[in-house]
């Protein structure tokens, strides 16, 4: 009985700690639960974001920027409805919201600032929601003359025109326009621009402006605004700062309507004007009205959209792009004046299409434009001949005009039957398969796919080549091409334990594809030849002190080679000496993220390398590390770059390389490592870098007084600013520059002016010091030396073979070694007064000097001065000599 009685109080105690389990773990549970929603709704504030921080820098960035955007807009991107609603609320603000939710501002109350809100502690935790609505910019540059001068080429439309001024828009004859508006002029076809509004009342423009334009500064659309008299209140997008107008003629202006006195490319499309407000210097108020205003396009299902304009920092046209992407309507936007790599939006957006420009009556980049990830093509870009606000005209220059080139372009696209409903990515692929390449073969950094070829593009046969790859690995592909030009795009596949070595015309590999320059007529198939990589890693490598590996060599035999990041599960850090010296078949290489260190020598001589991106985490290339990369085109550095060190001649003799953009973080460089590129047009130095600066793409040290390095490209004369005192070592070497004014120099450095073609050189009295081969093998005919030299010093002028006299001043107390060796002096002479002592070694070997009178200040005549002077027949010695 006993027993019983504690089996049933052991049952019952069981279910009693049972019943007591469940309930602790219900409220576990329950807790759980409320905290998880607690956490995520109040995440900002107990999720360890360092709010203080957050407010710092928003601060002190809305003080640094004052003036560059709108005190009392705030932006919400990334938003939803509840949250914006919530914030507008809080801060009394009128909301402005799309209709997605997704993007939205809020306007603060008169009297009540961003930096008032970013500064007080009561909206500490929402801050990491707002943004700053920047101002954007329009991209066009300063007017020029009201006419256009110059011979015109060939290529000029083949149309009747009769519009009275159509000779000056001679940027058409560079876009083989040739019968398109035979064809099609754009008709049935909308386009919206949003830009600064137009002149209503301009003739061009007559019956083609949708009632549906719209303004998206103050979120109204013209059909519902009517005037007393009943018609349409036109005064809603009407243009008072000129941009949009002049944007707008280039698009589509009239074509022989007897009024107008040009003619657009798309002169028969319909206008959909879209206006933001805009200060008199060409600077958008807010962002968030171009944003506002491209969802609007969209919603009214344009066929292309026109966005001559562009700013850096946050990309608010992200989220509206890829909407515009996935509607099939094409975004088009200028690349940008700033003349660098460094992004602007939208164009380097990308589901934009950026356009650079063109310098005038030239096939050649225009000095202002911007490359890299904001041009994807280009078109003309200055002396563009449009409207102007007031029924008049005007000449324009700026990428504002080459993107509704390409606008414009598309649109005459989109009214063929055949593309009018063609996705974005059909559209893209006959527009870059059409352009004509120019720079660097195939898409390169600077011209993207090319210039824009209107009928190419409109009217061009297309064909279709399949690329087959000859492995049960990869499908066949397929790819639009357009009889008569070369391929823009050709895939690189890749496999494992397979080398890709080309492609082919014939599956026996008898006849190879010359990329980017065979032209094909009909449809073709091409065949990729595979060979087998050597067995096990085709590297040598070693192992750092740091444990991290060294690549040595490469043992390998592929064109087209990406380094690991990892090998024998170390980290890749360096890329060793010499390690890819003359790998001649080398046509691209992918570095790996985790490199630090490019060696000396490292891709010595790999002419068929045709671009590098180097790493961020890379703090030094060696000296000749890219040397005599005839084919190097470009050589890009990341925004987060910690590269240090360029070494000298590491980019040396890279002839086809015409820009640089060089990182912020860089400290050490001098001139010879840019050494004769001779296309090199421009040097550009990131802005926050504190040791360079870069002025018209010179490179000197931050303060001016020194100048690094002068683009090998340039030619013509060049002055040197009052606050330059030293020239660096190699400075002006190879360069094309005839003539320079040093101005108020005091230093020049070794080499400084080497092999350049400079004719004449005067050097003032303010220079004191000059190093060695200074001028030596440039293309002097005439040298004047200052009075503040002591000294020529070694090789100065050495192998100047068109410098026939000289004359050495008083003040000069000696000639150094090889000084004149190799030049073609036939005469020298010396100041009556000459203070001369000594004549170094080989110092005028191998002129050709018939006779000289030494001075009797002269004191010592070094071993070989006048070796080789084989003319040399009359010396005289003066009696105290």
């Amino acid at each position: 009985m006993t027993t019983v009685k504690r089996e049933k109080q052991r049952k019952h105690l069981s279910a009693k700690y049972v019943w007591i389990v469940s309930a602790i773990l219900l409220v576990a549970l329950a807790l759980i639960v409320c905290g998880f929603f607690f956490v995520r709704e109040h995440s900002d504030q107990h999720g360890g974001v360092d709010f203080e921080q957050i407010q710092d820098e928003l601060v002190q960035e809305l003080i640094d920027r004052q003036g560059e955007y709108d005190e009392r807009s705030i932006v919400l991107s990334g938003t939803s409805e509840a949250t914006a609603k919530r914030l507008a609320d809080k801060l009394n603000a009128t909301l402005r919201i799309t209709s997605d939710g997704s993007f939205a501002t809020l306007t603060l109350p008169e009297g009540v600032s961003f930096l008032d809100i970013a500064q007080s502690e009561e909206y500490l935790s929402d801050l990491p929601r707002m943004s700053i609505d920047y101002q954007a910019r329009i991209c066009e540059v300063v007017e020029e003359d009201e006419s256009v001068n110059g011979e015109r080429s060939p290529m000029r439309p083949q149309y009747t025109v009769t519009d009275g001024s159509y000779e000056l828009q001679t940027y058409l004859d560079y876009l083989n326009m040739q019968d398109v508006w035979a064809h099609t002029q754009g008709q049935y076809v909308t386009v919206a621009v949003i830009d600064t509004g137009i002149d209503t009342d301009h003739p061009e423009f007559a019956g083609r402006i949708s009632e549906y334009s719209y303004n998206a500064s103050e979120d109204k659309i013209v059909k519902d605004y009517t005037t007393a008299d009943g018609t349409y209140d036109w005064s809603i997008i009407e243009d008072e700062q000129g941009h949009g107008t002049s944007v707008a003629g280039v698009i589509g202006a009239s074509l022989n309507d007897g009024e107008g006195e040009m003619v657009g490319i798309a002169p028969k499309v319909t206008l959909l004007v879209i206006k933001a407000d805009c200060y008199a210097n060409g600077a958008f108020k807010r962002t968030s009205d171009l944003v506002f205003g491209l969802y609007y396009a969209i919603e009214r299902d344009v066929a292309v959209v026109n966005m001559s304009l562009g700013g850096h920092g946050e990309n608010y046209f992200e989220e509206p792009a890829k909407l515009a992407k996935d509607s099939d309507v094409l975004v088009v936007a200028a690349a940008g004046n700033h003349g660098s790599a460094y992004p602007i939006y939208p164009a380097a957006d990308e589901n934009v299409i950026g356009v650079g420009a063109l310098a005038a009556k030239s096939y050649e980049l225009a000095d202002f434009s911007a490359y890299g990830p904001n041009t994807d093509l280009v078109a003309p870009g200055e002396a563009i001949f449009t409207a102007k606000v007031g029924g008049g005209y005007r000449s324009v220059p700026g990428t504002s005009v080459a993107a509704p080139m390409v606008t414009a372009a598309l649109a005459l696209l989109k009214s063929d039957q055949t593309y009018r409903y063609a996705t974005n990515e059909q559209i893209k692929e006959v527009l870059y398969a059409s352009t004509r390449d120019l720079g660097a073969p195939g898409p390169d950094y600077y011209f993207g796919y090319g210039l824009l070829d209107v009928y190419a593009l409109v009217c061009g046969q297309q064909g279709t080549v399949t690329f087959d790859y000859l492995t049960d690995e990869i499908d066949a592909t397929k790819q639009l091409f357009i009889v008569g030009k070369p391929l823009q795009s050709v895939p690189e596949p890749t496999r494992d334990y397979c080398v890709f070595d080309g492609w082919y015309y014939d599956p026996e590999y008898n006849e190879p594809v010359n990329l980017y320059t065979d032209t094909f007529s009909a449809d073709i198939t091409l065949y990729a030849k595979w060979g087998n990589e050597a067995d096990g890693l085709p590297y040598t490598y070693r192992v750092l002190d740091d444990g991290t590996i060294e690549i040595l060599s490469y043992t390998g035999r592929r064109n087209y080679v990406t380094v690991p990041e990892v090998i024998d599960n170390r980290i890749v850090t360096s890329i060793g000496d010499e390690a890819f010296k003359e790998q001649l078949s080398l046509m691209e290489v992918k570095l790996p993220s985790t490199l630090r260190h490019i060696g000396k020598a490292a891709f010595y001589s790999c002419y068929n390398l045709r671009f590098i991106e180097i790493p961020d985490q890379v703090t030094e290339i060696e000296e000749e590390a890219f040397y005599y990369n005839s084919r190097l085109a470009y050589v890009t550095f990341g925004e987060n770059s910690k590269l240090q060190t360029i070494g000298n001649f590491a980019f040396s003799d890279c002839y086809c390389l015409s820009t640089i953009e060089l990182p912020k973080s860089l400290v050490s460089m001098n001139g010879s490592a840019l050494m004769k590129t001779s296309s090199l047009k421009k040097i550009n130095v990131h802005k926050d870098n504190e040791y360079f600066s870069s002025v018209d793409g010179v490179l000197f040290n931050k303060s001016g007084t020194s100048l690094i390095a002068y683009p090998a490209g340039v030619g013509g004369s060049y002055v040197l600013p009052d606050v330059t005192h030293s020239i660096g070592d190699y400075a002006f070497f190879g360069t094309k520059i005839t003539s320079v004014d040093l101005n108020r120099v005091t230093a020049i450095g070794n080499y400084a002016f080497a092999s350049a073609s400079l004719e004449e050189i005067v050097i003032p009295d303010s220079v004191t010091s000059m190093g060695g081969y200074a001028f030596s093998a440039a293309s002097l005919t005439k040298v004047d030396i200052g009075t503040g030299l002591s000294s020529i010093p070694k090789g100065a002028f050495a192998g100047n073979t068109y410098l026939y006299t000289i004359t050495i001043p008083k003040h000069i107390l000696g000639i150094g070694v090889s000084a004149f060796a190799g030049s073609g002096l036939e005469e020298v002479s010396f100041a009556e007064d000459s203070r001369l002592t000594t004549i170094g070694e080989e110092a005028f070997r191998y002129t050709n000097l018939k006779h000289i009178t030494f001075p009797e200040s002269l004191v010592k005549i070094d071993k070989g001065a006048f070796y080789g002077c084989s003319e040399l027949t009359d010396v005289y010695f003066d009696e105290a000599c």
